[in-house]
């Protein structure tokens, strides 16, 4: 072990999807049909650092990565989103004593996807007809976000 107090977590999944072709009566052509919301690479790594419990209570620091692969949403090959990855980090105090004694009080300082990161969550393919005009629509992540969470456990 690196150091009391250290967790460190890493994570990977490798995922094959095959793509398939169908016949399109529209077009009167064979598509080839991607998997959907199937990225073939994900991962996730993080590591949090608990300090010595002190007067004011107990110190906990986490940092997280998140990473999503390339992958398709509406089953064609118009609609594909790229990768990203997503950076979070969270400071907790906890056992926050009031009066005589160690409490249930917790406060937490967060951010998640710190650098802000533009990353899309969902597309689709729309169709106008006639004529058949192809349009893509998104739908983005959220973008970076602060908070502050007070916890009172009795």
């Amino acid at each position: 072990m690196p150091a009391a107090g250290l967790t460190l977590s890493l994570s990977y999944a490798y995922l094959d999807v095959p793509t398939t072709t169908q016949y399109d009566p529209f077009s009167d052509q064979n598509i080839r049909i991607y998997g959907v919301l199937s990225p073939r690479h994900t991962a996730a790594l993080s590591g949090e650092y608990e300090f010595e419990p002190s007067r004011l209570g107990t110190l906990r620091a986490y940092v997280g990565m998140k990473y999503s692969g390339r992958q398709n949403f509406a089953g064609t090959e118009y609609a594909p989103a790229p990768g990203y990855r997503l950076w979070d980090a969270r400071l907790t105090l906890s056992d926050i004593p009031i009066g005589s004694s160690r409490s249930g009080l917790k406060l937490s300082l967060w951010g998640k996807n710190l650098a802000d990161e533009e990353h899309i969550v969902y597309t689709m393919t729309a169709l106008d007809s006639p004529p058949l005009i192809q349009s893509q629509i998104a739908i983005y992540g959220t973008p970076r976000t602060f908070g502050l969470d007070v916890t009172y456990q009795y």
